[in-house]
């Protein structure tokens, strides 16, 4: 019994180093990932617009006829719809008041200008980066696949780890 210890004594210690030296394994398929991002940039976009400008503009019209005109008129109504000269004076004074506010001169569109106004926007735009690489390796006959984000050529030794379970 005590030889059996020995024996798997000294294959355990011989092995330890095989255990832990670093294992490779060679390169031979390399494939890229990629993968798409999508980014909100700002913009400015301008637009040319008409702008109406205001003026005070005088046609030259009278403002009495429209005060003399707004009495009159404001007087036969006074008069038709009240049947008495009372009603007809305060519908004078009502008419020319209204005649004296029923000026056309005054803030009117006298042109227009051309104006820039700008607004900011958000446009999208996608790009493409890389984002990893496919590795194919072989280990003594057996392949494997891992992903890595450092660029290897095919023939190059990498490190490995391996595992070895029994069934």
């Amino acid at each position: 019994m005590k030889k059996i210890f020995i024996v798997f004594g000294v294959l355990f210690l011989s092995t330890t180093n095989t255990f832990a030296s670093e294992l490779f394994a060679k390169v031979v398929q390399i494939e890229e990932n990629y993968e798409t991002i999508t980014e909100y940039s700002p913009i400015k976009i301008c637009r040319d617009e008409e702008v109406p400008i205001y003026g005070n503009t005088n046609q030259n019209n009278n403002n009495s006829g429209n005060v003399l005109l707004g009495m009159i008129l404001g007087g036969v109504s006074g008069k038709v719809i009240t049947g008495e000269d009372g009603g007809a004076a305060v519908g004078a004074i009502a008419g020319g008041l209204i005649g004296a506010n029923n000026n056309n001169s005054g803030n009117q569109i006298i042109g227009f200008r051309t104006v820039q106004t700008c607004t900011m926007e958000k446009k999208e735009v996608n790009s493409t980066r890389l984002k990893n690489y496919r590795i194919t390796y072989d280990f003594h006959g057996a392949l494997g696949t891992s992903y890595s984000y450092n660029s290897y050529l095919v023939g190059d030794k990498i490190p490995v780890n391996v595992n070895v379970i029994a069934k």
